[in-house]
């Protein structure tokens, strides 16, 4: 996040958008969504990773709609992120958007 983009499905956005993160050089923030990346809780614990804000749910829509058509995402993949992201929007009470 946080960067230029460029790589196959990334999905780059506004820096005004993900307001818990300092504006990028760029920009925009970028999701890269052509590698999911598993980071365990002993891990975050360890490198000290903090929760630093939360995305909107217009946000989480648009990039499972983005996601959606992310081939380059492996399908267990691509349907882990469209499931923790509905289920996010579903907590906020918004709906998951059609793809």
């Amino acid at each position: 996040m946080n960067s230029e983009g460029g790589y196959e499905d990334d999905y780059e956005v506004a820096c005004e958008r993900v307001d818990c993160l300092k504006p990028s050089g760029s920009g925009t923030t970028v999701f890269a969504c052509n590698c999911l990346v598993y980071i365990s809780k002993r891990n975050r614990e360890t490198f000290g990773a903090e929760v630093l804000g939360q995305i909107d749910s217009k946000l989480a829509e648009e990039i499972i709609v983005h996601v959606h058509k992310a081939l380059s995402l492996t399908k267990p993949d691509r349907q882990c992120v469209i499931s923790g992201l509905t289920s996010y929007c579903e907590s906020s009470g918004a709906s998951e958007p059609s793809a």
